[in-house]
């Protein structure tokens, strides 16, 4: 609907209407933020190949940082199976063979 305004408030109408959507935007981003941190969640769950629950179950989400516009989430395994995460990925380093003189 149109709205009547004067001259002299068109300065702080545009700027109260661009503060609105700003908010809007950043709380559509912040949403979004959460989305994809669950999607990270059920994708790292599905591509387990052995069923070890205690494992899985270890996975968490937490919100590192969030401020009026910005929203980090990290995904993290919980002690004590945080250990198990380079060794279930990369394997066991072994050693090469020393030569014999």
């Amino acid at each position: 609907m149109a709205k009547n305004i004067k001259s002299s408030e068109l300065a702080s109408t545009v700027a109260e209407y661009l503060t609105e959507y700003s908010e809007e935007v950043t709380d559509a981003c912040k949403e979004v933020v959460d989305d994809i941190a669950e999607g990270v969640m059920n994708e790292t769950k599905a591509h387990i190949t052995w069923k070890d629950k205690k494992y899985s179950g270890s996975f968490a989400l937490t919100t590192s940082f969030e401020d009026k516009r910005n929203k980090r989430v990290t995904w993290y395994v919980k002690s004590p199976h945080y250990r198990l995460t380079h060794l279930l990925e990369f394997g066991h380093h072994t050693r090469k063979p020393r030569k014999r003189c």
